[in-house]
């Protein structure tokens, strides 16, 4: 608003030009805000064993733990990598690489330029990926087949499995809110409802609390260091609070 106010200002030659105006973040900005190390600790141990062993065996809950467990594994990646809930979604076989460096079990994933939904990601990045995240892909792997039929790594067999609608965020959204709805951790210390994004937001809270380079994180989720500092690393983060962690041992 106020830049369109200094533009007409400017063309009716009442300034000779335009002054700089700081930008003001917005309040969708300034909610993102990454879970603590004790929030995702505590998640991800309801992730790997309530959540999905809540549902029995019978018939009917069987598509259902089965759906439960491909998101807690997705939701898993973006807090281990830092890639955009959509990014993670459109991930395919092939995009993931295992190798030994330095005599140490490594990967790699690629993330491919834009596609349908992913609309931020302007370039394909290339990144190296911890031996947590290869266990965690091999074991998606080794539960399905569905991902295997289709190529995409978290193929949802709700849907028509094809190249165009390879998943069903709906569901994903779902579960996102009921996992959080039964932690206790839907809502915010602001009050506002946490979505799906807030589990990128927290690998960059935490990696920069273990100690990793901002410039490497930015690398990794794919934005201008400037960005990463100002959107994705702050309230919460070890260098503000005094609290070194070991993320890549949590």
């Amino acid at each position: 608003m106020i830049r369109a106010i200094l533009k007409l200002a400017l063309s009716r030659g009442i300034i000779s030009s335009m002054p700089v105006v700081k930008h003001f973040k917005s309040g969708r900005d300034d909610l993102r805000e990454g879970l603590s190390l004790d929030e995702w600790e505590y998640l991800r141990d309801f992730l790997d064993n309530k959540f999905v062993q809540e549902l029995n065996a019978k018939p009917a809950q069987v598509k259902a733990r089965f759906y439960r467990q491909i998101f807690a594994n997705w939701a898993k990646l973006v807090v281990y990598t830092g890639l955009r809930t959509t990014e993670a979604l459109k991930l395919r076989w092939e995009d993931w690489e295992t190798g030994t460096e330095d005599g140490t079990q490594i990967g790699w994933i690629t993330v491919r330029a834009i596609e349908k939904g992913a609309r931020k990601t302007e370039t394909p990045r290339r990144f190296k990926v911890t031996q947590r995240v290869n266990e965690l892909l091999a074991y998606q792997r080794a539960i399905s087949d569905f991902t295997q039929r289709h190529n995409y790594i978290f193929t949802h067999p709700k849907t028509k499995n094809s190249e165009e609608d390879n998943t069903n965020i709906g569901s994903f959204k779902k579960n996102f809110a009921l996992a959080l709805n039964m932690c206790g951790l839907l809502y915010g210390e602001d009050g506002k409802k946490r979505t799906p994004y807030i589990l990128r937001h927290t690998h960059a809270h935490l990696m920069r609390q273990a100690g990793k380079p901002i410039d490497d994180i930015a690398d990794d989720i794919g934005n201008l260091t400037t960005t990463a500092q100002r959107f994705y690393i702050g309230k919460n983060t070890g260098e503000r609070k005094g609290l070194p962690i070991d993320f890549e041992s949590s």
